[in-house]
């Protein structure tokens, strides 16, 4: 991003020194206080390294701010994601949108567009409604509205996101379905699709000086905002994640931000007017399914040592089953929802509160107009049918011409009180032992409360929105100018959802951060090895440490150090449902070549991207699991892997699989260059159960050889090599996903030839093509995203690759089924194939980002 553009104006660049000042001194106090309380944040905020760097960020992210209207013409609206990520900060919270650009009014058919659901379908309720008012007083204009007699209060409302369906149900019955909209409240006009970045979804709603008039805005409010008839206001909205890949401390973070911005070029310069922004999240959030459990909530204002309080609300149910369910669809019914709002501000006319109480009690008060929200429903608990109980909070805050405030913001977050329960022992999440401090009373350590770290995250929020946005706009034009524009609608949604799947814990017993990742959709299985194998390029590309963070919790099991024993003489293919690790060897998906394969390739793969300096963990703990794992390979999988089932399972089993031969044969030569690398570092005194190294490096290599001579073929028609899906297969193909990752680790073994062989299978797929992409093999039409992409990678042109993945964005922008990223669709049609949808495995679309500098 360019920062100094000729056209800024003088009187910018003054401002934009006046910000620097600004920034460092803000920066300065951050640092202080967080010094105070014997902290580190933020990547070690006292280094006066980091403070530059923060700062310059945040001049970046003004700059862009600030050329933002010259600039919003040339962003590309055109995009349609499949559907819309809102909160995506966990595997068990999320929240979607389809996000049509639907025209008002909002009916019962339609209304959907603007609703929260789960990735599977269900509602999650959450409700955005922005309020303009004017007091209208005669005398001189004040900088903002405020209460006084006499004065009299014009003021419209437009709802942003939402449906209200749990103001209309039946009292006592609890109805998921229902979807009508209660009130006279006008839908505020979409402006565009959703802007998705890797770390913020942004939505713009536009309200003209006619839907103004519709909606009942009148008086001073009308012409302050809406002078002439041709009037807009733009009301920005952005959901705004902290999963920052070089800022563990943000990435571990159990909510995320919601911003709102006005945007009124029009706008009288005298204006009285504020604007209040409204949210609500309902019972739906914090229970599983339709079950109309028992609710408890509450909701509290929090002086500070300055002027000015946070107000928080939190929602749950009074059971709390800690970790007592788990499943693909479940969704959590323990733990507490949160909404906080941002801190007071006298001075600027900023003010907030919070609540929890029905809905229609809370969201009437708002619509008409009340400067407070009604207190806390003290008849708790209750059914979440009864009242429809919910938790809300508003900010309100001026609107001016010149000068505009920074966007208002709530946090938005879920303490889950347990993260996983692996094998025994409750795990809870990192972010927890972030500001711990040691109790008067011996060692024991009291854990980071959700409240404390979101009032901390707050009063840095300048700090960390400008982390967020470095990061973010350096992702987009890395993904846009290496690859392709179009590539990098792609790789945000993939960004953002394989981020959303991992949660990050503590294990107290081993001393270790962990990972923990939800496969979603599929079977909600956790740590599964062949999802987060194709996951893994994006860790690698963007944050390394989380995949050995993932693979710990499967090395300690597959070493027994976890009250079941694992006997298979192969790598685990999970470790239970998440988030329960509690699995059995006998419950083991069963697949002997896929999992030991992908555990070497993504062992090397780390160990390259650390270059080697963090290597010793392998061989001290896992060595000899690993050797046992490789003679076992050596011995019943190659040259030709018996019948058995791949990643692929969905396909069923296949005998002599060509693809998966080629992952045990670059994965047996990935062990062998571990077994180099701890000889030259003194581990290896002696042979490998009497093998030296050198004997796996021509393993390998007789089984590259075996398998050139055996799966590659000519086809009669088109008269193009390529290699068959199973050796005894002729005439047959594959994508050779799997080949992939001899280029991806650099080697120049086990396949010599490996060049001429992948621009062969290149050449094949593209003659296989159909609209959305070329299918995963001859038997179906099928493809899944992930290969899609590496079977692509296999070009050395980054222009062919490039346009070998506009099928995977025709397919997000063209489908009708509107799902969360899909990762396995036909590509004839579009459509998604088996439901699986939100999955981390499209993580393996920045193989590319790895592969093409």
């Amino acid at each position: 991003m360019q920062v100094f553009q000729a056209h800024i104006p003088l009187y910018q660049s003054h401002f934009l020194f006046l910000f620097v000042f600004v920034c460092l001194w803000q920066f300065r106090a951050s640092v202080y206080s967080l010094c105070r309380a014997d902290m580190s944040f933020l990547l070690g905020a006292t280094s006066l390294l980091s403070s530059i760097v923060v700062v310059l960020s945040l001049l970046s992210f003004f700059v862009t701010a600030t050329t933002a209207s010259a600039t919003a013409a040339a962003e590309d609206d055109s995009f349609r994601p499949p559907m819309t990520p809102l909160i995506t900060f966990a595997p068990m919270h999320q929240i979607f949108m389809l996000g049509n650009l639907t025209n008002q009014p909002i009916t019962t058919s339609n209304a959907q567009d603007r609703s929260g659901v789960y990735w599977s379908g269900n509602p999650m309720g959450i409700n955005v409604m922005i309020r303009f008012q004017s007091e209208e007083q005669s005398g001189s204009s004040r900088p903002y509205a405020t209460s006084s007699a006499g004065a009299t209060s014009s003021s419209c409302v437009f709802q942003l996101l939402g449906n209200n369906s749990d103001e209309l149900s039946p009292s006592g019955v609890f109805d998921a379905t229902t979807t009508t909209t209660t009130s006279s409240t006008t839908y505020a006009e979409l402006n565009g699709y959703p802007e998705v970045t890797p770390l913020v979804t942004h939505l713009r709603f536009s309200v003209s000086t006619a839907s103004a008039s519709v909606s009942g805005c009148g008086g001073a409010v009308l012409t302050d905002l809406w002078p002439t008839p041709s009037s807009l206001v733009i009301v920005h909205l952005r959901f705004v994640h902290t999963k920052v890949p070089n800022a563990m401390e943000l990435m571990q973070l159990p909510f995320m931000f919601l911003e709102a911005e006005i945007e009124a070029a029009s706008i009288t310069p005298s204006s009285m007017s504020t604007a209040s922004v409204y949210v609500d999240m309902n019972a739906f959030n914090s229970m599983h399914l339709n079950a109309d459990e028992k609710m408890t909530w509450g909701a509290a204002a929090v002086p500070t040592p300055g002027n000015g309080s946070f107000h928080t609300a939190m929602l749950g149910t009074s059971a709390q089953p800690i970790l007592k369910s788990s499943g693909d669809q479940f969704m959590l019914d323990w733990g507490y929802l949160h909404i906080v709002t941002m801190l007071d501000d006298a001075t600027n006319g900023i003010s907030s509160s919070a609540t929890a109480t029905n809905a229609s009690l809370t969201r009437s008060a708002f619509r008409s107009g009340a400067s407070v929200l009604p207190p806390v429903d003290t008849h708790s608990p209750r059914l979440a049918s009864d009242g429809y109980p919910l938790i809300s909070a508003m900010t309100t805050f001026p609107v001016f011409s010149s000068s505009p405030l920074a966007p208002v913001r709530f946090v938005i977050g879920y303490d889950e009180n347990g993260m996983q329960y692996f094998f025994g022992d409750v795990l809870y999440g990192a972010w927890t032992r972030q500001f711990q401090q040691q109790q008067q009373q011996g060692t024991q350590q009291q854990r980071t409360t959700f409240t404390d770290i979101a009032f901390r995250a707050l009063d840095n929020y300048t700090v960390i929105r400008g982390i967020v946005s470095s990061f973010d706009a350096e992702l987009m034009n890395l993904m846009t100018t290496r690859i392709s524009p179009h590539y990098a609608k792609i790789g945000a949604l993939a960004f953002r959802q394989t981020f959303a799947a991992i949660e990050f814990s503590y294990n107290d017993k081993f001393n270790e951060s962990w990972a923990f990742l939800k496969e979603i959709s599929s079977d909600g299985d956790i740590n599964t090895m062949d999802v987060i194998f194709p996951a893994s390029p994006l860790l690698f590309y963007a944050a390394p440490e989380v995949v050995k963070m993932l693979l710990l919790p499967v090395l300690h099991y597959a070493v027994n150090q976890t009250w079941h024993a694992y006997t298979y003489p192969f790598s685990p293919h999970q470790l239970g449902t998440y988030p329960v690790a509690n699995i059995t060897t006998s419950e083991q998906e069963v697949m002997p070549a896929e999992n030991t394969g992908n555990m070497y390739l993504m062992l090397l793969a780390y160990m390259q991207k650390t270059n080697f300096t963090d290597v010793d963990w392998v061989y001290e703990g896992y060595w000899e699991v690993l050797t046992d794992w490789a003679m076992y390979m050596v011995e019943t999988q190659l040259p030709v892997p018996p019948h058995q089932i791949c990643t692929d399972d969905f396909a069923g089993p296949l005998a002599e699989n060509t693809n998966l031969a080629v992952k045990c044969v670059i994965a047996l030569e990935a062990y062998a260059e571990m077994c180099d690398l701890f000889q030259r570092r003194g581990y290896l005194n002696q042979p490998v159960r009497g093998w030296h190294c050198d004997v796996f490096h021509n393993l390998a290599t007789s089984y590259a050889d075996f398998w050139t001579a055996f799966a590659v073929e000519t086809d009669p028609v088109l008269h193009l090599n390529h290699t068959r899906l199973a050796f005894n297969q002729p005439n047959t193909w594959s994508t050779k996903y799997n080949f992939l990752w001899q280029k991806i680790l650099g080697l120049a073994r086990p396949f010599p030839n490996f060049e001429e062989l992948a621009a062969n299978e290149v050449a094949y797929y593209r003659a296989k093509s159909n609209e959305y992409g070329f299918p995963m093999d001859v038997r179906h039409t099928y493809q899944k995203l992930d290969w899609m992409t590496w079977g692509s990678c296999l070009s050395n042109n980054v222009t062919e690759f490039a346009e070998m993945f506009e099928g995977i964005y025709r397919m997000a922008n063209d489908t009708t089924s509107r799902w969360p990223l899909t990762d396995l669709y036909d590509t004839v049609s579009a459509d998604i194939y088996l439901s699986f949808r939100s999955r981390p495995v499209v993580g393996a679309v920045f193989a590319a980002m790895m592969l093409y500098p």
